[in-house]
């Protein structure tokens, strides 16, 4: 793996993956060491894709094979290891290493180099859905308001206060896209065209169903209060999207959360009454961050609320609590009760929270 010079990204990339898998066998030996640190050497760039490599297959581990989107699973992933494999070694004239966790560790391997070389999952799916699209039709809430809409396909969506949602139908799939806000759907039955929401990265297909998706600061939220949702969010690696899908089937009274930090949450139970509260103008949260609730609080404002310059930590602060949508003031004031922030109204067009 040594004297290649200046190669490409993506030979060092892959190069980077190899040396991490040989490392963490037992067989590696004394020899195999040195002539890894010989290709740190090499090039200053070598280290960087090397940190990159073990912190991917760090990721990895909390992952289960039926985890991985079966887009890059075929072929079979045996077969993309092996002809990589054969590949590098053929071009670099090294010796063939024993690859001692079996076909599982070289399922991960390839799926990761994979991952890692291509285009985010939202961007490819975007292309995908654009290739056959035949029209776009976007739908707006104002600030305050609950709106009920009818899609061409007969699915009823209730949007929340300031949400912001395009369909996109084709011949063969009902896409539709929450670009921000929070949104009800009461799916009409077509099997011939599953119905997709996607939000950010995430993708939820509704299996003929009633389910809430929401979207605010970067956090994106599914819950069900009928039928069953199969939700996938992309793995992520330094906030990055990669192929690698992590996918969840949700049945009814079962939620989970996804943003690019923390990625897609385990399941969690909500109570079904719960779903879909911002109807009644109930804010609901369980550990929210408090810029999802600013977030939310904006949708209801007549003045912007925002946290102040200097005071950027206290955006992570969880909530937990029930707030009054059409009472923004009650809601900031609960806030200095129960978080470590003091709400500045000094200014008369503007509301900021700052750390106390």
């Amino acid at each position: 793996m040594q004297g290649v010079g200046r190669a490409s990204t993506d030979d060092m990339l892959r190069a980077a993956h190899a040396w991490r898998t040989l490392l963490d066998s037992p067989e590696a030996s004394q020899q195999d060491r040195a002539r890894f640190e010989a290709w740190l050497r090499e090039d200053s760039r070598h280290a960087d894709f090397y940190d990159q490599a073990v912190t991917f297959w760090a990721a990895l581990g909390h992952l289960d094979q039926d985890d991985l989107d079966d887009a890059v699973s075929r072929p079979s992933w045996c077969e993309r290891f092996s002809a990589w494999g054969a590949s590098l070694r053929s071009a670099r004239g090294k010796p063939t290493y024993r690859w001692v966790a079996g076909g599982a560790v070289a399922a991960v391997f390839v799926v990761a180099l994979v991952a890692l070389i291509t285009p985010s999952h939202d961007a490819a799916r975007e292309q995908d859905v654009a290739a056959v699209q035949t029209d776009v039709t976007r739908y707006q809430s104002a600030t305050g308001q609950v709106r009920t809409i009818t899609l061409s396909d007969g699915t009823v969506v209730m949007l929340g206060a300031r949400t912001i949602l395009e369909t996109a139908f084709t011949q063969d799939r009902r896409v539709v896209r929450l670009l921000d806000g929070a949104a009800l759907f009461e799916v009409a039955h077509d099997p011939s065209k599953p119905f997709v929401v996607e939000a950010g990265e995430l993708e939820a297909q509704a299996l003929g169903t009633q389910f809430d998706v929401r979207s605010s600061a970067g956090v994106y939220r599914v819950a069900v209060a009928e039928g069953e949702v199969a939700v996938s969010y992309p793995l992520m690696i330094d906030s990055k999207p990669t192929y690698l899908l992590n996918k969840k089937t949700l049945h009814a009274g079962e939620q989970v959360a996804a943003d690019r930090q923390a990625g897609m949450s385990d399941i969690q139970r909500v109570a079904v009454d719960r779903i879909g509260a911002w109807r009644d103008d109930r804010l609901i949260y369980n550990g929210a961050k408090l810029s999802e609730l600013i977030a939310d609080a904006n949708r209801y404002a007549t003045q912007p609320v925002e946290i102040a310059m200097g005071s950027e930590s206290i955006a992570s602060l969880q909530i937990r609590g029930a707030f009054n949508g059409r009472d923004i003031d009650g809601m900031l004031s609960n806030l200095e009760l129960i978080l470590p922030v003091v709400i500045d109204r000094s200014q008369p067009d503007l509301v900021r929270i700052r750390a106390r």
